[in-house]
């Protein structure tokens, strides 16, 4: 049985209480990777089954419009073909404006079985009557690059800290540039006199930047304070 852990830089410590999944992570027969993904949105880390939902996490971790993440969250019956079956989410978000949405990761070539299409419709029918949004991301969703790609390099800075000094510098750098805005991030970072602080203001929402260009110095950047969706606007 594989284990993987994804973590980058000092971890501050696991939050054992904030979430039990009603099913522990196992890894699937066939030896799929199973591990644990070091949140900074939820504070703990979060389990996974597969990689394709390790990179799922990434991009749940940078959209600004998901709250908190829980796997493994609930047990919940359905019907399909006269019997009533089982069924575990791998994923629930709370989203901005107060709603949950279940979220279940399939790769493409099994949603395009019949029988797995079948029962995905039977579960949303069933959660739309319980009142819950049900919705299946596969990679074609998922592993759209370069954002991934670069959500995985952002990840790595999102644990520095964003200080005070930074933020006032930033602003000083709005102000001196508000008449054109965009620049280049080499550039960005030579007025910082550091890339790791302007990676830094990047995977924290600081700046914005072109979700469909590679991360690299001569990525364009907008040094305005607006919200930053890093290219996930309208994945869920």
């Amino acid at each position: 049985m594989a284990y993987h852990l994804c973590a980058t830089g000092p971890w501050l410590g696991w939050h054992r209480d904030s979430h039990t999944p009603v099913r522990q992570v196992v890894a699937p027969t066939g030896g799929s990777i199973r591990g644990y993904f070091p949140s900074i949105k939820t504070g703990r880390m979060i389990g996974y089954e597969q990689l394709l939902e390790l990179d799922a996490l990434y991009l749940l971790e940078f959209s600004p419009q998901v709250l908190d993440i829980k796997e493994q969250p609930f047990k919940f019956h359905y019907g399909l073909s006269g019997r009533m079956r089982r069924y575990t989410p791998d994923f629930a978000l709370t989203l901005s404006d107060g709603s949950a949405l279940v979220i279940e990761v399939k790769p493409s070539r099994s949603l395009a079985k019949h029988e797995v299409q079948a029962k995905m419709e039977a579960i949303e029918e069933a959660m739309g009557r319980q009142g819950y949004n049900f919705l299946v991301r596969s990679e074609v969703e998922i592993r759209r690059e370069p954002r991934l790609g670069n959500l995985k390099q952002l990840f790595k800075y999102r644990r520095n800290a964003v200080t005070a000094d930074l933020l006032i510098g930033l602003q000083r750098l709005v102000k001196l540039h508000k008449s054109n805005p965009v620049m280049m991030l080499g550039e960005f970072a030579d007025l910082l006199g550091s890339m790791k602080l302007a990676m830094a203001l990047l995977a924290n929402g600081q700046v914005s930047y072109d979700s469909d260009a590679p991360l690299g110095s001569k990525l364009a950047v907008t040094i305005n304070r607006r919200e930053v969706s890093h290219g996930l606007e309208n994945w869920l």
